[in-house]
């Protein structure tokens, strides 16, 4: 496979993502997506899709890697407190309830009303032969208010190989 680059708007976050498929030297791009879509992160600590989604088929087992990025704008209350993951499940659409998380979580801390924080992540899977849904997992861990969001989303995944 020969890897392509994602056609994307936002050119800081297509590169990093490059340079994350860069760095396995082997495999390729399979498919993204950005939105510039919100969330609403109306419940603290509840897991909801960011609202670009990938779906991907697979024809034989391969390890993929999958990479997101999200923006977070707090809206109201104080200390706003945010999480990003990324996550897979099976299907062609993003179920939060099912999903299955890949890579670390990652964080971070907006301090006054209108602060917009963002946050990157990803991780690989071996994944059976079939049809999948990447996406991030987006939260409002504590702090800020019912009326938060995440926004500016992205969504990239990658071959890595078969084992």
């Amino acid at each position: 496979m020969t890897l392509t680059r994602p056609a994307v708007g936002d050119k800081a976050t297509a590169a990093w993502a490059d340079a994350a498929a860069d760095q396995l030297n082997k495999g390729g791009y399979l498919n993204d997506q950005s939105s510039a879509g919100t969330v609403t992160l109306a419940t603290a600590a509840a897991n909801v899709a960011s609202s670009a989604t990938t779906t991907f088929t697979l024809t034989e087992t391969r390890r993929v890697r999958i990479v997101t990025s999200c923006q977070f704008l707090m809206s109201s209350g104080t200390d706003g407190r945010y999480r990003l993951q990324s996550a897979y499940n099976s299907g062609s659409s993003a179920v939060p309830g099912s999903a299955v998380s890949v890579g670390a979580l990652f964080g971070n801390v907006a301090s006054a009303v209108g602060d917009i924080v963002s946050c990157f992540g990803d991780g690989t899977v071996l994944l059976a032969a079939g049809t999948y849904t990447a996406y991030a997992l987006v939260s409002r861990n504590a702090g800020g208010g019912a009326t938060d969001t995440a926004r500016s989303s992205y969504v990239a995944v990658y071959d890595c190989g078969n084992s």
